[in-house]
């Protein structure tokens, strides 16, 4: 208010400056130091995850080094999406290379990417891409 009603530069609105800029830039440190830590929480995450797709959460938020709630709560303002959705985009990616790639069955590529059971994998599968895994390995070109 000091600067808008006066608009001239004097030590009252320099000094009114600096007292805004010094309640303002430290908020803005915090913020691109927390982007930064999240960025390489979720770096590290997605690596890890890309290697064992088959590990808990617990491990793949000690690996982190942060708590499980917390890798949710980064998980969910980085990407907008809980661990085990991108766990499960992640998963899907690599069966539908595996389905473009080689003539292993839909159970046996299940059991490859650690699934309960190949119905499971179906419909995490159907519910992360949108296909069944049947129609992305007929349809190859329109389905990648």
């Amino acid at each position: 208010d000091i600067i808008l009603n006066d608009m001239t530069v004097n030590c009252a609105t320099v000094g009114a400056l600096y007292t805004f800029l010094g309640k303002v830039m430290p908020n803005m440190q915090i913020k691109k130091i927390e982007s930064n830590k999240y960025e390489y929480i979720t770096r590290r995450a997605l690596a890890f995850l890309d290697k064992n797709y088959n590990c808990k959460f617990n491990e793949l938020a000690t690996f982190c080094g942060v708590s499980e709630s917390g890798l949710y709560l980064i998980f969910n303002k980085v990407f907008g999406k809980t661990p085990l959705e991108i766990k499960h985009q992640i998963v899907c990616e690599k069966a539908k290379e595996l389905l473009k790639t080689t003539n292993l069955s839909i159970e046996e590529i299940s059991t490859m990417l650690h699934f309960s059971s190949s119905s499971y994998f179906r419909k995490v599968f159907k519910q992360t891409t949108g296909k069944n895994p049947l129609y992305i390995r007929k349809n190859l070109d329109a389905a990648l």
